[in-house]
């Protein structure tokens, strides 16, 4: 099923290029659905509680349901001329968590930036868990590497360096003071 998302979004995409605003891009999505006979749903309203009062609604952008009636996938679509990042997944998590789902696309359809165009779009498969470190626990995007942990790499790394450069330093002195021992004992053999 998500083949067939991704090859539609492309059919999408090369017909319409970029330049278009998301819901452009999102009702020829939903064209291209009828067209294959694959049931979908547009902007359901997801109420959002807090101490169960009603705070506020979200709207996931399409949901899909395989042609069996077995699979549903969230859509979120966008137009946006850089990659998303983790704001666009958490929010696709949080439709997936609302509708105890487990499979959501994030799909950008790219627009000119200052590099031009854009040529191809960004699909990004995301479950409904967010993703951890390894590491250290911190929240981070699908296939992203944790910041934080990277930084603190760097540092260790630094660190090591400037040991094994003060280690040197001492060996290098260490081997100077052994050189001037030899040949002082080498001058006191001479002299006897």
């Amino acid at each position: 099923m998500i083949d067939k998302i991704k090859k539609l979004a492309e059919e999408v995409f090369a017909a319409l290029g970029s330049g278009y605003e998301e819901a452009v891009y999102e009702k020829a999505m939903e064209v291209a659905f009828r067209l294959e006979k694959i049931p979908y749903e547009n902007q359901r309203v997801l109420p959002v509680f807090y101490k169960n009062f009603a705070v506020g609604m979200s709207k996931p952008d399409l949901i899909i349901t395989d042609v069996e009636g077995k699979e549903k996938i969230i859509l979120e679509l966008k137009a946006t001329s850089s990659e998303t990042g983790m704001k666009e997944e958490v929010q696709l998590q949080k439709y997936l968590q609302s509708l105890k789902m487990k499979k959501g696309i994030i799909i950008n359809f790219p627009q000119t930036n200052k590099d031009g165009p854009g040529a191809e779009i960004e699909f990004k498969e995301v479950s409904d868990e967010l993703n951890k470190c390894d590491d250290c626990g911190k929240t981070i995007c699908h296939g992203a590497d944790c910041s934080d942990c990277v930084k603190a790499k760097a540092k260790e790394e630094k660190e090591e360096v400037k040991r094994l450069e003060k280690l040197e330093k001492e060996e290098a002195k260490k081997s100077e003071k052994e050189g001037k021992k030899e040949k002082e004992e080498k001058v006191e053999k001479k002299g006897e």
